[in-house]
């Protein structure tokens, strides 16, 4: 039987405002946690117990996403992602179906520096 390759990408599963998202694994650069010192100075002293921040990779000056928590890390192929209305796809990529659960696609290269997303975006003041 032939081997197949199916396309698709790693993304980080997480929980934001209680809803149950993603992002591409490739976005993210490192993650902090609470207390963690920020890059140029500071510290994500203002998370609640359990946070993490998803920092985005390249990104001048470094920002991210206070997350509630992460669950794994899990491949989602092409074909399991469905498009998102035009009124969202600037910061949603799409949403997937996995284990009978939706997952939204955040894309953090899309947010607005300043963001707020009800757990609250950081920005590192420069």
């Amino acid at each position: 039987m032939p081997e197949t390759k199916t396309s698709g990408m790693p993304v980080l599963v997480f929980y934001l405002g209680g809803v149950l998202m993603a992002v591409d694994a490739a976005e993210v650069d490192y993650i902090l946690d609470r207390g963690a010192a920020l890059p140029e100075g500071g510290e994500a002293a203002s998370l609640s117990r359990g946070q993490k921040v998803l920092m985005l990779k390249g990104s001048d000056p470094p920002r991210g996403v206070a997350v509630e928590k992460i669950l794994d890390v899990a491949f989602l192929t092409v074909e399991s992602v469905r498009p998102m209305p035009p009124l969202v796809r600037s910061v949603f990529r799409g949403a997937a179906i996995r284990d009978d659960q939706v997952i939204l696609l955040l894309s953090l290269r899309d947010l607005p520096a300043g963001s707020d997303l009800r757990d609250g975006a950081f920005q590192n003041p420069s």
